[in-house]
């Protein structure tokens, strides 16, 4: 490394769109029938709320990509819509910590945040925050596209869930970019980071996930402030999630014989994951959620196969974590793809739908 002084330091991150919904223009008749057919049986279907505020989260998201992909292709979805936007407003009472231990969050005077009462991974030491979060405000800013009565009424809590992990600067309230490194290009994800290794962050496409659902959260509010810094903040976490997770540049480093890293340390580079050692685990963490708005997953698709190859093996997509490594598969094949749709169904992920899952697949 050559040291350089100066009291400046600037570069580029390309900008990346942010959409609320994936766009379904392209398919043909057939696949639109195909969509259809498994979004009405997924509407009516009936799928749990979880209560914490990582699953919570993540399951209000799959609920507005749901519903967003029923709206674009002619499904009614009204019933499944006012059941969602009931449990947004569950989350959204400000005193509901006062009347319940569950779908609620409180401040926390000593980190100068806020936590949801049912913690999960941590969270009530400030762990993961913008995974969390990130899911929230996403849906948040998906369905109110469609109703524009509901921001205003999400904003006194949901106000907060953004303030907690993007304050533009610090306050007496709020740490300025609480887990957001500037200067690295990307968030850390420890509260505390007890490590002799510094921090660390895992799920890089959770990270870019914030961020874009920080976009559709300010866009929703008319936040135009929000919305630039919530853009650049995106595009500096794809720029990094590309760089040091999904497609490093190994050239120097024979040693290592893989071609993704699954946790970036401050002093070190992992092959391994926080809950599991197959490398199908490796690719699904810096994979999820394939949202409609991580399009740079599908940067430099020459190398997709590969990457795929050494995640699942000779044995396919039918298993644990298939689902987004056929998702991320679809990036650069999207026949092979199709043709193995069928293995995943039944091995899906509690943040997805067979109705996200195919018409991902098919819009490709």
């Amino acid at each position: 490394m050559t040291l350089r002084q100066g009291s400046t330091l600037t570069w580029s991150a390309p900008r990346w769109p942010v959409a609320a919904t994936l766009d379904l223009s392209g398919l043909n008749d057939t696949d639109r029938r195909r969509v259809a057919d498994v979004a009405a049986r997924d509407v009516a279907a009936t799928r749990p709320a979880p209560t914490d505020t990582y699953f919570g989260g993540k399951a209000l998201h799959r609920e507005a990509q749901l519903i967003g992909i029923a709206d674009a292709l002619g499904v009614d979805a009204t019933q499944r819509r006012a059941q969602v936007t009931s449990e947004f407003e569950a989350w959204a009472q400000p005193d509901a910590a006062t009347r319940r231990g569950t779908r609620c969050f409180v401040y926390d005077d000593a980190a100068r945040g806020i936590v949801g009462l049912e913690p999960s991974f941590g969270s009530e030491l400030f762990n993961d925050h913008h995974f969390h979060y990130g899911y929230f405000l996403h849906a948040a800013g998906t369905l109110a596209l469609g109703d524009a009565g509901l921001a205003v009424r999400l904003a006194p809590v949901f106000d907060l869930l953004a303030a907690d992990i993007a304050m533009p600067s610090g306050t007496d309230v709020f740490p300025g970019l609480r887990g957001f490194d500037v200067y690295a290009g990307h968030s850390w994800a420890s509260g505390t980071a007890p490590f002799a290794d510094g921090n660390n962050q895992e799920s890089s496409s959770e990270a870019v996930n914030a961020w874009a659902g920080l976009t559709l959260w300010a866009r929703a509010r008319g936040d135009a402030a929000l919305e630039a810094q919530a853009q650049w903040m995106h595009a500096l976490e794809a720029q990094a999630a590309l760089a040091y997770w999904l497609q490093p540049d190994l050239t120097d480093f024979a040693g290592y014989r893989h071609r993704i890293v699954g946790i970036g340390w401050g002093a070190k580079r992992d092959y391994a994951t926080w809950f599991s050692p197959d490398p199908a685990a490796l690719l699904m963490i810096q994979v999820i959620p394939a949202g409609p708005g991580l399009t740079y997953l599908a940067h430099a698709p020459e190398q997709i196969a590969a990457t795929v190859a050494e995640a699942v093996g000779e044995g396919g997509f039918a298993r644990t974590y298939g689902d987004y490594c056929l998702m991320y598969a679809a990036l650069a094949d999207r026949a092979k793809a199709i043709a193995a749709l069928p293995q995943v169904v039944g091995h899906l992920d509690d943040g997805l739908t067979e109705t996200y899952l195919t018409a991902f697949v098919l819009s490709r």
